[in-house]
């Protein structure tokens, strides 16, 4: 009963909470009220304005004023703030007669997605502070507005953001990580299954109930295991993309055979650990690294073509890299089977790969 329970928590319950989780977790997807804080030496209504300017940024939250840089940095440091920008002494009279001035902003960019979204929004912000004093210099000139615009701004860039055009967390991040999680407990699920027969010394009466043959035992076991997480795979889906409603250029079809096959490849890995390894807590173990590097080697976070080459090579070896890939061609770019079919091929390797090991897995239970 207590074995029954913890495949009924694993199976269920904690996919479910997981999806749950993926789903809310982040909010309506957008970073917003950031908090960061002012140094300011000037004091001035120059500055003043600076500050109010920064405040109508919707990723920006001016819930700090702090005496020196020294403060603000410290406030970065324990995490109160995340950014500050100091308005420098003589700003105001600096930008009145036209003379050379900075203004300086900080950031953390410890967390990047933070500190990106905090770069975006400080000089969108700051460039309308830049652009100010030429632009009044031209009107008191009489310079109309379209030449004041062309020299200003000669070249206007023009941004196209394709698939996420609102820049949605939950568009990119929720779906792979939901399946990064699960995976993980599909790799544990899968160790623990076989490998416990081996630790409880039942494998040779778990081997004579299936007539010897070790696929049948293995496939007998592993059904029941693999058709719960497919349908959780698939639920998450049909939740991501019916639900949640993030887009996708492709038939929801698509996406859950691609959740299905990496289902399939995970445990086949999962197969594979638990044969080579002759201790169950070692292949827990190892299940549970390759489950995390699975995560970090997929792609999802940090751009494979990035990587040393032996690192990207490597990646090839994790049933989650090759979901990602599917994600990216079908889900984000919309292409069909015949652009996406050697990710498909890959997955149903790594089951034919694991078929392969299964002879060193009975040796083991024939010595039991």
């Amino acid at each position: 009963m207590k074995i029954r329970a913890l495949y009924v928590v694993a199976e269920i319950v904690l996919p479910a909470m997981l999806l749950c989780f993926m789903a809310t977790v982040f909010g309506r997807g957008e970073m917003e009220r950031l908090s960061v804080g002012v140094v300011d030496y000037d004091f001035s209504a120059t500055s003043r304005r600076v500050i109010s300017l920064l405040s109508a940024v919707p990723t920006l939250d001016v819930a700090h004023s702090y005496a020196n840089e020294q403060q603000a940095r410290s406030a970065v440091s324990r995490g109160e703030i995340y950014g500050f920008v100091v308005v420098p002494p003589r700003f105001e009279a600096d930008v009145e007669q036209n003379r050379p001035t900075q203004l300086r902003y900080y950031y953390h960019y410890a967390l990047m997605s933070v500190g990106g979204q905090l770069y975006a929004a400080f000089e969108n912000a700051l460039r309308l502070v830049a652009a100010a004093p030429v632009v009044a210099t031209g009107e008191a000139l009489g310079v109309n507005e379209r030449m004041l615009h062309s020299f200003v701004m000669p070249v206007v860039g023009v941004d196209v953001v394709l698939v996420n055009p609102t820049l949605n967390y939950t568009t990119y991040l929720a779906p792979p990580f939901y399946h990064v999680m699960l995976q993980v407990l599909v790799l544990l699920i899968t160790v623990y299954a076989v490998g416990s027969e081996v630790r409880d010394g039942t494998a040779r009466q778990w081997l004579e109930r299936n007539r010897g043959d070790i696929v049948r035992a293995v496939a007998y076991k592993l059904l029941p295991h693999g058709v719960m997480f497919g349908v959780m795979a698939c639920v998450g889906d049909v939740v991501m993309y019916e639900l949640v409603g993030v887009p996708r250029e492709c038939p929801l079809w698509q996406i859950m055979t691609a959740s299905v096959c990496l289902v399939a490849a995970t445990m086949a890995v999962g197969v594979v650990i638990v044969a080579l390894l002759p201790r169950l807590w070692m292949a827990m173990s190892v299940a549970s690294m390759f489950g995390s590097l699975g995560a970090t080697l997929c792609g999802v976070t940090f751009p494979l073509s990035a990587m040393y080459g032996v690192f990207a090579g490597a990646a090839r070896i994790f049933p989650m890299m090759h979901f990602a890939r599917l994600m990216g061609l079908q889900t984000y770019a919309g292409m069909g089977l015949s652009a996406a079919w050697g990710h498909y091929v890959a997955l149903l390797l790594m089951v034919a790969v694991s078929l392969g090991t299964l002879p060193l897995l009975r040796r083991r239970v024939e010595r039991i």
